[in-house]
């Protein structure tokens, strides 16, 4: 193993109720791996049942002068989990001849506190943003919030039933869009 990077990613969050997990692409760089191999043919272990969605395998090739070796990059997804620190990886691989491993580390850790840093600016935790682009530090960011005055208005779908007896008591459904969770 040559290299990861980067070399931390963030873990699950919790936003407003609703589990987060960011999908930081990792690439890890290999010496030496058999080449031809695919996505479907390398499998990333964390330990205890944990394993990284492989989304690419790309046999590259570096030349110094006239001597040239392979190199693998393998693209994954960190590992969705809910513990900070250092975790060790392994590739596995039937490729790989049977007393080679292959053994690497990825730091973890927790994105900001989204919830507390958004209010303490006036506006509201942006679990999508958080999702679509994974921070690559604990620290906060600004571009992880959103203005709720910019949030389009909610729209009454339907609800149900449209009558009932004037003494109350009735179970009424109420079927809105795009209305914000901020809190549960």
């Amino acid at each position: 193993v040559l290299g990861v990077t980067p070399s931390q990613a963030a873990t699950r969050v919790q936003i407003y109720g609703q589990t987060v997990a960011p999908r930081t692409l990792v690439a890890l760089l290999l010496a030496n791996f058999p080449r031809g191999g695919d996505a479907s043919s390398v499998l990333l272990s964390f330990g205890s049942g944990v394993f990284a969605e492989v989304t690419a395998v790309q046999d590259l090739s570096v030349c110094s002068g006239q001597t040239c070796s392979n190199r693998t990059r393998v693209t994954f997804v960190a590992p969705p989990v809910d513990y900070e620190g250092d975790v060790a990886g392994q590739v596995v691989s039937p490729l790989l001849p049977a007393k080679v491993s292959l053994a690497f580390t990825l730091s973890l850790f927790a994105p900001c506190a989204l919830e507390t840093f958004c209010a303490s600016q006036t506006m509201i935790a942006d679990a999508g943003a958080l999702a679509r682009s994974p921070p690559s530090t604990a620290a906060c960011a600004v571009g992880y919030c959103m203005d709720p005055a910019q949030l389009p208005d909610p729209k009454l779908v339907s609800l149900s039933p449209s009558e009932g007896p004037a003494t109350g008591g009735t179970l009424v459904t109420l079927v809105v869009r795009d209305l914000p969770i901020v809190s549960l």
